[in-house]
């Protein structure tokens, strides 16, 4: 992978979240349903506008969040700092290749994570065009793929730093 292929992904996975918000944001109702319960009935509503914001402020916050804590590795002290063999990795001539690894993990991971809400999202839009509204069942195969992905990511940074 190219050393801008992080950010890339990062970025394009935060623009087709605005953009799919946008896009979408005619189809919604003015009383969106934006909480369902493990059936996908919706037990939970807001306004459109609310949803909108809340969904966009919730993707730049932990957007930025994983991007922040993920590249302030260079900046904080070893003992906060979790990884394994962390005093080789911190050592003084390995720990700005340490902090460009975590800091790439943190790109990758606001990406998939803007494009998982980009795609919990559409299926909200759906849900409410439906009647009555009803999340799908595809919720849960996005949230293992979601997971799995985070998973694969994660074992893959472990198995860097072991």
């Amino acid at each position: 992978m190219t050393k801008l292929a992080p950010l890339a992904i990062a970025v394009f996975g935060y623009v087709a979240f605005l953009v799919g918000m946008v896009a979408t944001y005619a189809r919604l109702p003015e009383r969106v349903a934006s909480h369902f319960g493990a059936n996908g009935v919706a037990n939970g509503w807001m306004s459109r506008d609310g949803y909108v914001w809340f969904m966009v402020g919730a993707v730049t916050f932990t957007s930025l969040l994983l991007v922040g804590l993920c590249g302030s590795v260079r900046f904080l002290p070893a003992s906060l700092v979790n990884i394994p063999r962390r005093d080789y990795w911190l050592a003084p001539e390995r720990r700005d290749e340490t902090g460009r690894v975590l800091a790439r993990f943190g790109l990758l991971m606001a990406g998939l994570e803007s494009l998982f809400f980009l795609a919990i999202h559409l299926l909200v839009v759906v849900a409410n065009e439906s009647n009555p509204v009803r999340l799908s069942n595809d919720v849960w195969w996005l949230l293992v793929a979601f997971l799995a992905a985070t998973g694969g990511l994660t074992f893959k940074l472990y198995r860097r730093f072991s």
